[in-house]
């Protein structure tokens, strides 16, 4: 079942930018040095972007977004990617968080 629509355009904005943030992260997960290590990396990023909290407000999906954004840096750094290109969402975040749930609905 496809995500009810954004009510606004900031909705919008954040919902575009956790896509956005979710992409990047499996990007870094398929750099990951074995193909085991790579299946669960990006099995541990999906399931951290299903969990939806439908009645999270604004700020808390900010708040994810930011967080998300910090740790796809850990991320990268983990890898060896942090001097490699592909954006981060947008600069200001995009998505979830993969160590703790996102606040918010993405994706």
């Amino acid at each position: 079942m496809p995500a009810p629509p954004p009510a606004t355009l900031r909705g919008f904005l954040l919902r575009a930018q956790a896509v956005s943030l979710y992409r990047d992260f499996l990007r870094a997960a398929r750099l990951a040095p074995d193909a085991s290590g790579r299946r669960e990396l990006a099995r541990h990023v999906a399931a951290q972007f299903r969990i939806v909290d439908p009645g999270a407000s604004d700020e808390d999906r900010t708040h994810a977004l930011r967080e998300g954004s910090d740790q796809l840096k850990r991320l990268r750094a983990a890898l060896g990617l942090a001097g490699r290109g592909g954006g981060e969402g947008g600069g200001e975040g995009g998505g979830g968080d993969v160590a703790s749930p996102p606040d918010r609905d993405r994706a």
